[in-house]
């Protein structure tokens, strides 16, 4: 059985993952899967407010970025696993002055758009 935990684990060891990677979980294991991705975001970029249908689970491996959500703006720096749990409308920011790169794992269900864009939330 996939855990949280196992999942931290797994994006902390990526130093590099295939563009996506879509782990199909058996069907007797729940109805979600798990895709592993790499995102680098530009130096000012961001990534848009927006949500999942599930888990975000988003390793640090190089840069520094703010995750921007209702509840507030947390800074992360490389080695930092920021959870985003599922429908939490949230962007990520890279403040850094070189990309950030990110490798990202998700616990999704299946058949659902990964993304949803959202807007801002009200301040």
């Amino acid at each position: 059985m996939l855990t949280a935990a196992m999942l931290v684990l797994a994006a902390q060891a990526a130093t590099a993952v295939p563009p996506s990677t879509v782990v199909e979980v058996p069907e007797d294991h729940g109805a979600q899967n798990v895709v592993v991705t790499e995102r680098t975001i530009a130096p000012g970029g961001e990534t848009g407010w927006h949500v999942h249908p599930g888990y975000e689970i988003c390793h640090v491996v190089s840069g520094d970025i703010e995750m921007r959500t209702s509840a507030g703006v947390t800074r992360y720096k490389a080695g930092d696993t920021p959870v985003v749990p599922r429908g939490m409308p949230h962007d990520a920011v890279n403040v850094g002055s070189r990309p950030a790169l990110l490798a990202v794992t998700f616990l999704v269900d299946r058949g659902a758009a990964m993304r949803v864009d959202t807007p801002a939330p009200a301040k």
